[in-house]
């Protein structure tokens, strides 16, 4: 990972923000209705669902279980997809050139992610990222994940940026929460999973990107306005 030299702190999202990661989370529920000897129901779009965790798509997929089952099917779940993390997904239109265009302004970007520490390391790597960030922050670093502060506070810790110069840019509700709780700046992605379920009324125009290419024009209007 590399660090920059900066005043500046810009902290990502990865599923649905920065990698498409649906194709595989979904290639892995299908694997477990076919061990589970169930059909796998039909949706016009499981991407939306994918900002609900391993557990909260095979509790759509398999609706209610006995605890012994959810947790047995958790295990057979995670272990298909630790295998096939990178197999379908892919970098999100535009995020290289953000990435790039960040560290050129020698911003310290960072990836705050509920993932587990292992599986976001293996994306970033697989994906040609890791090198862009200074920090990564799992759902397992901590003992409380988005929408709590902590995550975000830690991210700043490590790169030695405060709160009031960090941006959090994200794709659902969580992030937004997040980045306000720990005294950032929240952006929506508004390309990602989770946007559905945000009020847009709710969220400053300026705050609202539907493309990378928007996230660095405010990031850029951002960095050049005085923070005290």
């Amino acid at each position: 990972m590399s660090f920059q030299t900066s005043n500046r702190a810009v902290l990502f999202d990865l599923d649905g923000t920065l990698v498409d990661t649906a194709p595989d989370l979904i290639n892995a529920l299908k694997a477990l209705c076919v061990h589970a000897k169930r059909p796998f129901p039909l949706r016009d779009d499981w991407s939306g669902l994918v900002s609900r965790g391993a557990a909260g798509l095979i509790d759509a997929a398999l609706g209610e279980l006995p605890p012994e089952d959810k947790a047995s099917y958790l295990t057979y779940f995670l272990s298909h997809y630790e295998s096939h993390l990178y197999q379908d997904s892919e970098l999100f239109e535009g995020i290289d050139s953000l990435l790039a265009a960040c560290r050129t302004r020698g911003w310290r970007l960072g990836v705050v992610t509920n993932k587990k520490m292992a599986f976001a390391q293996s994306i970033l790597d697989q994906a040609g990222l890791s090198d862009h960030f200074g920090v990564l922050i799992g759902g397992d670093s901590l003992a409380k994940n988005k929408p709590a502060p902590d995550p975000v506070w830690a991210a700043c810790d490590a790169l030695a940026i405060p709160p009031k110069r960090t941006v959090l840019v994200g794709d659902d509700e969580r992030d937004l929460v997040a980045a306000e709780r720990a005294g950032a700046l929240g952006i929506v992605a508004g390309w990602g999973y989770g946007v559905s379920q945000i009020p847009r009324q709710s969220v400053a125009l300026s705050q609202w990107c539907d493309t990378p290419a928007e996230v660095y024009d405010v990031l850029t209007q951002w960095a050049s306005d005085d923070v005290d």
